[in-house]
Order: structure tokens, then sequence, then C-alpha cells
């Protein structure tokens, strides 16, 4: 009979020897594949901590807050790699070349921030805090030790220990950015209530007269919103390594839910990275209007867009019924 202990080994043991094997081209080349994979490994490391923490007697020094430190820093440097790809491939060749060579100057500066945010990369590698980080999980892994909770029956709580991120993924405020809600003289509460326990047909978004934007939202304010959807892609991003690490107790509903979680997490990355590049120009004195005419228009397409497909997630996870079953689907 496989426990929680069983799982909570092998999970920690994966993601910790991926964060490990990258750790050299990290430090050695800078290769920004090595940084993303190592970034990668951090953040799955710190869902499983997340998911089976209760079970674990960590040494000190092992915990979430170390591994957030350590992703935040190479997150950093990551960023301005994705940047500096999105620039350059996607969009420098098909600038006017006037813009071209302005942007040249753009990415010059990009690239010497880059250099000092990866200097503290460094030298968190090569500090005592992750020398400890290292030694503690090498010896919990040479010699594992659990709380009481890790002989429960992995069959057993499976479902405990995936509802509580499913629940936060969908109470996210983000879920309701650029959504009108029913004024309180419309709407009807018997109604509600019917739909809310399963007995009306078009579910919540019926039931609550909520209105979705047909349009994007206009610049400045998905700019201000930014940071909430933000915030929903990493718990979305949460939640689909969650379930990846227990495919094998469900069917292929489940499956299919994991991949459609990356591609919600695909979509809000994409609407995040037009608000992180326009932000970014932003702060390196670019004015677009001025400037990077053909540029600011090109982003403003693909942010139109991105907010298109952002609108079917939306309306489809504020359905009561699709809510509904993606509770049961991990019943």
């Amino acid at each position: 009979m496989e426990t929680l202990s069983h799982y909570a080994y092998c999970a920690l043991d994966q993601h910790f020897h991926k964060v490990i094997k990258h750790e050299t081209g990290v430090l050695k080349q800078q290769e920004p594949e090595a940084i993303h994979q190592m970034r990668v490994g951090l953040r799955r490391l710190r869902t499983a901590l997340q998911v089976f923490e209760p079970a674990l007697d960590l040494p000190k020094g092992t915990g979430i807050k170390q591994i957030r430190t350590i992703a935040n820093s190479l997150g950093k440097v990551r960023d301005l790699d994705v940047l500096n790809e999105t620039l350059t491939t996607a969009h420098s060749p098909h600038l006017p070349e006037i813009e071209q060579k302005r942007l040249d100057q753009l990415l010059k500066k990009l690239h010497q921030l880059r250099q000092q945010k990866f200097e503290r990369v460094r030298r968190k590698l090569s500090s005592a805090t992750y020398r400890r980080f290292k030694q503690g999980f090498q010896h919990w892994l040479a010699h594992p030790a659990y709380t009481d909770l890790a002989h429960w029956p992995i069959r057993a709580v499976v479902s405990d220990l995936l509802l509580p991120l499913i629940s936060q993924l969908l109470i996210h405020p983000a879920w309701l950015v650029g959504v009108t809600w029913s004024s309180a003289d419309e709407f009807d509460q018997e109604k509600f209530s019917q739909d809310c326990s399963g007995g009306g047909s078009n579910g919540l978004m019926e039931a609550t007269c909520l209105c979705n934007h047909q349009e994007p939202l206009l610049p400045e304010e998905l700019q201000r919103q930014g940071s909430v959807l933000h915030e929903l892609r990493k718990q979305t991003k949460r939640v689909r390594y969650q379930m990846e690490l227990f495919t094998d107790f469900f069917g292929e509903d489940y499956q299919q839910q994991v991949k459609e979680f990356a591609t919600l997490q695909e979509v809000l990355g994409q609407l995040q990275d037009g608000v992180v590049l326009q932000h970014f120009l932003h702060r390196l004195g670019a004015n677009l209007d001025r400037d990077l005419p053909s540029l600011g228009e090109r982003l403003q397409s693909q942010q139109t867009l991105n907010w298109q497909k952002w609108q079917y997630f939306q309306e489809r996870y504020l359905d009561n019924q699709f809510r509904h079953s993606l509770r049961q689907l991990l019943a």
C-alpha cells in the first residue's frame, strides 16, 4: 500500500535533483535555458513542499521561504531573457529600420541590466544560505524523516491534497477583471440559489447577470490589472504542478484538465508578457507613440488577441456548472 511518504519522497527527490542538475549551466555559462529549467525545478519543488509539508520533518533552511528567495532571483534574469527574445525575434525584424536602431539601443540597456541581475544570482548560489539549503535536502533524502501524517494511504487523501489549491483558483479575483455584476434590484436571489445548487441551466453567468467586456480593456487599465492576472497565472501553475503529481489516480478527464490549465497558464503568460514589456520599455525611457510607433501598434494588436483568448477561459471558469464539474473531477 503506497503511503503519503512514498509520494512525498519521490516528488522531492525528482525536483531537487532537477535543480542541482542545472546549477553548473547557470553559474558557468549563464545559459538562458539552464536558468529557466533551474527556476522550473525550484517552483515544482516548492509546490511539492506545499502539498506534502505537513507529512515532512525537514531540516532547518530547506523550507518554502528559502526556495522562493532563490527562485525569485532566477526569475528576474529569466524575465529579462524573455523580453530580449520577444523583442529580438518576434518584433525587431518587422519594424522600420529607424525603429530597429532605436530598439537596439534599448536592448543594450537590457543586456546591462541582465548582467547586474545575474551577478545577484551568482552571489545567491554561492552563499552559505544556498549551501545549507542543498546540504539540508541531501541529508533528508539520505535519511528521510516524517510526521505521523506520512502513514496515510495516498488514495485516502489525494483529493484532500488537491482541493484547497483548486478552491483558491476558483475564487481568485482575476476572474472578475472587466466583469460587471448586475445591480441589486436586478439580482434574482431565488434563481441564483437554484443555479448554484445545480438546478439552473446556464450556471453562474446567467444567474448573476454577469457581463463581460467584449473589447479589450484600455491599455492603461490592462496595465493596472496586470498584477492580479499575473497572480492568477501563478496560481494556475501551482495547481497544474500539483495535479501532475497525482495523474496515476485519475482518468482521461483529469489529464485533459491538466492540459487545459497549461493552456490557460500560457494565455495569462502572454498577457503578462505584454504588460511587462510595455512597462519595461517605459522604464528605459522609451515613448512608444513617439519613438517606436510601429512597435506600439504591434504590441497593442497582440494584447487584443491575447485578451480575446483570455475571455474564453474567463467565461468558462465563471460558469457554475463548470466549476461544479471541476470539483467533482477531484472527488
